[in-house]
């Protein structure tokens, strides 16, 4: 079987090869059905499958065209939104690879980069400045930074102990002794170990804190002259900086620190001269507070379809997960229908839809040996485990500061069903079942629907009746 391993770039292999041919056998599912993004130009090739006619049409087309308008002119900056699991990482990396010679990407990923629970404004503000002022030095261009402009920047962490706080205090009193840096070099060793520190430091002195605040806006305009030296630098290849944030919308992001970046310091990136791309919770877009976001372009990837409005099957949405499940595993594994019952129990979301099909597959491997075949039972067992989650994911917490109670929620579940007047009407409660995906988005009309796993849910508390007795479609069973 082909397969490609990921390695990083001392060449030590990350995680386990990734099998480029479709599964033959459970034991193979697991490799196949891999929850990460699709990567290379090998992992598209061999599994991505198009979407765009159930999903409201080509998204990323949409941005690579403002992006192509923007360069050398103006500066392109918009979010993409979508459920977590709908694919909108494997987009972005479609995206950079179709405009590769004209864009050189800053990408970072908060739970990678970051302290997700605790990150601030400026956190963001340095992994960018790192990551740009390493590219540079990797690429031999850090001539072409300033030495006024490097000084100046070393001044405002200093100045801030922002070294400090991060644990890296004994890098900066050594840097103390020799001086102000003269070279990329040295700012880029420097700022490592701060680099590093980003993802566990729990420990902020309040008084650093207000600071960087305060001087934000002074290391924006710093930051934008970087930009204009960097994009010098790279300029007789005819591409510019494009800075890529993601995961914002990630369970273990802290929605505080989101909403603190993307509304409370909104006119960073409005402020900052760069393409910017930026992912959101889609619940925050919906929001009341969605009028103080940026007014930037919004790029949503919708969910793909498993049943229509009136809840009869959506025969292209389920076609299209078809293709997709194909390309990773021969459909011959399943036996009659099952294949079908995970398509709808997954509500078209694809980690969700690989999950269960793992689920099931190693079901099956335990019950008949790993030469067998999914089954009913193995099926079943992977989609009550999956609406086990759904459920309680329904309820709230004692630590919520507002909750919204269940039956709240399930009366607004029964209206998206119904399709009620005002539906789709964003408030809180539409904000928390959006956040939950019990409620989800479709297609270029944006019209909500509910989960097939929740439409379960609230089938079997007699929340939705039919007064004629007969069966309720929109679900599994």
């Amino acid at each position: 079987m082909s397969e490609i391993a990921r390695v990083d770039a001392r060449g030590a292999q990350l995680m386990p090869a990734l099998h480029l041919q479709p599964a033959r056998t459970l034991a193979e599912v697991y490799h196949t059905m891999v929850l990460r993004p699709l990567e290379t130009p090998a992992e598209l090739n061999a599994f991505y499958r198009n979407m765009d006619t159930v999903r409201g049409g080509d998204k990323i087309e949409q941005i690579r065209r403002g992006l192509l308008r923007a360069h050398s002119v103006s500066y392109f900056k918009g979010f993409f939104m979508g459920h977590s699991g709908v694919g909108k990482s494997t987009e972005i990396n479609r995206l950079t690879g179709k405009v590769a010679d004209k864009f050189r990407p800053i990408r970072f990923k908060v739970l990678d980069d970051l302290n997700g629970t605790d990150f601030r404004p400026f956190d963001v503000l340095f992994v960018i400045i790192y990551d740009l002022m390493t590219q540079i030095h990797e690429l031999g261009k850090s001539d072409s930074i300033p030495e006024g402009l490097l000084n100046e920047l070393y001044t405002w962490f200093q100045t801030t102990e922002y070294t400090q706080i991060y644990g890296a205090q004994e890098q900066r009193e050594e840097s103390q002794e020799i001086g102000t840096p003269k070279k990329l070099a040295e700012i880029v060793g420097l700022l490592f170990n701060v680099k590093d520190a980003l993802r566990y430091s729990v420990e902020r002195k309040k008084q650093v804190t207000e600071y960087s605040y305060r001087t934000i806006g002074q290391l924006i305009k710093l930051i934008n002259r970087l930009f204009t030296a960097a994009n010098i630098a790279i300029q007789s290849e005819g591409q510019e900086w494009l800075v890529i944030g993601e995961e914002f919308d990630k369970p273990g992001v802290s929605p505080e620190r989101v909403e603190e970046f993307f509304i409370t310091h909104a006119n960073i990136l409005t402020d900052l001269e760069a393409h910017l791309i930026f992912n959101i919770p889609i619940a925050l877009a919906y929001s009341e507070k969605t009028q103080f976001l940026p007014k930037i372009g919004r790029f949503c990837l919708f969910d793909t379809p498993v049943y229509n409005a009136d809840h009869t099957p959506h025969m292209e949405g389920r076609s299209v997960l078809r293709t997709i499940m194909d390309a990773r595993m021969i459909p011959e594994l399943f036996e009659e229908g099952q294949q079908e019952r995970l398509i709808v129990a997954s509500g078209g979301n694809l980690s969700e839809l690989f999950s269960m099909t793992t689920a099931a597959a190693d079901n099956a491997a335990l019950r008949t040996g790993e030469l067998g075949k999914i089954g009913e039972l193995d099926v079943t067992q992977a989609i009550n485990e999956k609406r086990r989650e759904y459920r309680n994911a329904l309820g709230s917490s004692p630590h919520e500061k507002n909750p919204i109670s269940y039956e709240d929620k399930a009366k607004r579940l029964v209206a998206i069903y119904q399709q009620e007047p005002g539906h789709d009407v964003p408030d809180a409660v539409l904000y928390k079942l959006l956040l939950a995906r019990a409620v989800q988005e479709f297609n270029g009309e944006g019209w909500f629907g509910v989960h097939p796993l929740v439409v379960d849910i609230l089938k079997a508390h007699e929340k939705l009746t039919d007064p004629v007795g007969t069966e309720l479609a929109g679900g599994t069973f």
